[in-house]
This record gives structure tokens, C-alpha cells and sequence, in this order.
């Protein structure tokens, strides 16, 4: 039995992503938000448990360019562990990977390797560029974007 209905392909096909809940194992995630926490600088003013320490910009001091481990503005990018068996056992889950064979067909997805090359292992894909995203033996990492408390959104960035 095919994991999503075709009104959830129709959905995808116009609006290009879905929401999908309880996809996700809460243990794993719960593991990789360790892994995220542990590869930020002892250093750093921003504090797990400190909510109020979480709202962006990440001060110019404590930003990376590092294209394993970006932090830069509100963006946070741990590539580094994109090859690691955590990251790969929660994104390459039986239910992840029906829903995507689903929308893409069998046999389109690319095995992952544990320990391969994680993206941004290559640098830029031209000089001041971004990082190829097709570089990669794994998954892209664990992303996310720091809230921006009161400030105006709507103006471009």
C-alpha cells in the first residue's frame, strides 16, 4: 500500500512540499538536536537551555564560514554530521523513504554512505559561491534559522 493518498501527490504537486506528521522517530530527533548543540562553541552566548539566548543574529565573533559548520546571520548549517549513521538512519527511515519513492519512483534515491563525504566537503562550487548540494554521500545536515524575535520580516534580505 502506496503511504500517501492522491489528494497528498496532487497537494505536492502544487504546492511542491508536504506536512507530514509523525514521520519522524522523536528519539532520533531528539539525538540529532544533541549533536546540534554539542558542535556549538563552548564559547558561544547562545545557551540550550536559555530561550531568551536563542533569538538571532549570531554575533560576528561567534559566525562561521566553515562550509561544514555554517553560522551566519539567523543560519545555522551542521554539515559535518550529514554522513554520520544518526543523521542518515532518521532521514533514510521505511517511512521516509516510501513517501519519497512514492513521489519520485523506485530507485531514484541515492544510497547514503556512512562515514562518506558530507556536503560542503568541497567548499563553494565557485569562489564566494554557495556549496554544491549534489556533493554529497549522505543528507545535507541539520539546518535551521534562528528566531528573529521583533524585527520587521517582510522587508527583503
Amino acid at each position: 500500500m502506496k503511504p500517501l493518498s492522491s489528494e497528498q501527490v496532487a497537494a505536492f504537486k502544487d504546492a511542491g512540499f508536504l506536512r507530514l506528521k509523525g514521520m519522524l522517530d522523536p528519539a532520533l530527533c531528539e539525538q540529532a538536536l544533541d549533536r546540534l548543540w554539542a558542535a556549538l562553541p563552548a564559547n558561544s552566548r547562545m545557551r540550550r537551555q536559555d530561550a531568551s539566548t536563542h533569538v538571532g543574529p549570531f554575533p560576528a565573533d561567534e559566525e562561521s564560514r566553515d562550509p561544514l559548520h555554517i553560522r551566519a546571520g539567523y543560519l545555522w548549517q551542521l554539515r559535518e554530521c550529514g554522513t554520520e549513521p544518526l543523521l542518515i538512519e532518521l532521514a533514510y527511515s521505511s517511512k521516509v523513504l516510501a513517501v519519497a519513492e512514492q513521489l519520485l519512483g523506485e530507485g531514484m534515491l541515492a544510497k547514503p554512505t556512512v562515514g562518506g563525504r558530507p556536503m560542503g566537503s568541497e567548499g563553494p562550487a565557485w569562489p564566494g559561491g554557495p556549496t554544491d548540494p549534489a556533493i554529497t554521500d549522505g543528507i545535507r545536515g541539520i539546518y535551521c534559522t534562528r528566531p528573529y524575535a521583533d524585527e520587521d520580516r517582510s522587508v527583503e534580505r
